[in-house]
């Protein structure tokens, strides 16, 4: 079998992650921020950018589950610092 491949500039599963909560945090921030966003809505997202790949699991460990109402900027916001972004 072999390795799960990442873009150059993702060598390892950790920086895809990474990369892959940037990107959430971005479409967050700008797609219409002060909506809520739900688990569902949540879950949908990570399918999307990662169609179930190798990265599906990892990215849905490190995106934080939502309990309680969030409005899209906060969650993004949320992964950013995840991510070690300011």
């Amino acid at each position: 079998m072999s390795e799960p491949t990442y873009s150059s500039e993702a060598r390892t599963p950790e920086q895809a992650v990474r990369r892959l909560l940037i990107t959430m945090a971005d479409e967050l921030a700008h797609n219409e921020p002060n909506r809520p966003l739900t688990s569902t809505g949540r879950g949908a997202m990570i399918l999307r950018l990662t169609g179930r790949g190798p990265l599906y699991d990892l990215l849905l460990e490190r995106a934080p589950r939502i309990t309680t109402p969030v409005r899209r900027a906060a969650y993004g916001a949320q992964l950013r610092q995840i991510a070690g972004v300011r």
